[in-house]
């Protein structure tokens, strides 16, 4: 859902009550599989136009879903040969959508997603297309969402976004655009603020706030019998601990992670009177900085 919202790419989910043969079976996740099938509905073309790679656990490599890895191999050749310099970092960029791959990593880094780097990832790119560029899904990061503090901004897979992002960080270019993504995503109401990152989450509660219910009564007892998993217990803890100890604390800390990794300035950005949203007739734009001078 994150992606999604930065403008990213990943697979729509669509919780449902299951029945088997009329026995309920619980709660399930609907979704689609970011595959050649996916890329071709979302970006045009044919399925078989797409390259597509999933992560491949004990390989040096991601696995082939579709196409062949040449092209990806192609790309982190010219990364592993230094992006530092324009020349360099302006031919990865025909191989990458470095917009959205900036958006892919903040999502990762925001909800410390532990299971991923080496794994849980899938790419796409057409063939075919010549304005196509690599684009990452994000894939089964349910290790995410857990402590305050965990930190994943130091992960480097060597031939998965992780490691792409790594050697990229090296270019004054690229930091300085993760930074406008950053203070995008992270101020101002934006998608990993507090305030905007809760709001996702609780589109997702309100779907599924009385299902639970149903869910809990048909699996509570899988693995405490005789102390079922219930709703109104561990499920509202984990909802509170979320919006109450975790929302509202974990962009700053974030930041302060990316920060001291060099991928945000110690010059503090200008602000606005307002940030988007509806302008009324006669509205004047204001632009207030702590220092320095704002050119406009």
């Amino acid at each position: 859902d994150l992606q999604q919202a930065t403008g990213g790419y990943s697979h729509h989910n669509k919780f449902a009550h299951l029945y088997i043969n009329g026995l309920y079976w619980g709660m399930y996740g609907i979704h689609e599989r970011t595959d050649e099938s996916f890329a071709a509905a979302y970006f045009g073309g044919n399925p078989e136009d797409y390259d597509v790679l999933k992560d491949n656990p004990g390989s040096s490599f991601p696995g082939v879903v579709n196409g062949s890895t040449s092209d990806y191999r192609a790309m982190f050749n010219v990364a592993r040969s230094g992006v530092s310099g324009d020349e360099q970092y302006e031919l990865l960029q025909t191989y990458l959508d470095v917009p959205g791959f900036i958006d892919y990593m903040l999502v990762n880094f925001y909800a410390g997603n532990q299971d991923w780097g080496d794994n849980n990832f899938y790419a796409s790119r057409s063939r075919v297309d010549p304005n196509s560029r690599w684009r990452y899904h994000s894939w089964d990061a349910e290790i995410s969402l857990r402590g305050t503090r965990e930190n994943v901004t130091g992960k480097n897979d060597d031939n998965g976004p992780t490691g792409l992002h790594q050697r990229l960080r090296l270019n004054a270019e690229y930091r300085l655009l993760f930074a406008d993504h950053m203070h995008r995503h992270f101020f101002n109401g934006g998608l990993l603020s507090p305030e905007g990152a809760a709001e996702i989450y609780q589109r997702r509660l309100a779907e599924i706030d009385r299902a639970i219910v149903a869910e809990s009564a048909r699996w509570g007892d899988n693995r405490r019998p005789n102390q079922p998993h219930t709703r109104d217990v561990e499920w509202v803890a984990e909802r509170d601990r979320l919006l109450n100890n975790y929302f509202p604390v974990r962009t700053d800390i974030v930041f302060g992670q990316l920060q001291g990794r060099g991928l945000y300035p110690s010059v503090t950005a200008p602000r606005f009177n307002q940030h988007g949203g509806v302008i009324s007739e006669g509205f004047e734009l204001t632009i207030t900085a702590p220092t320095g001078t704002i050119y406009y």
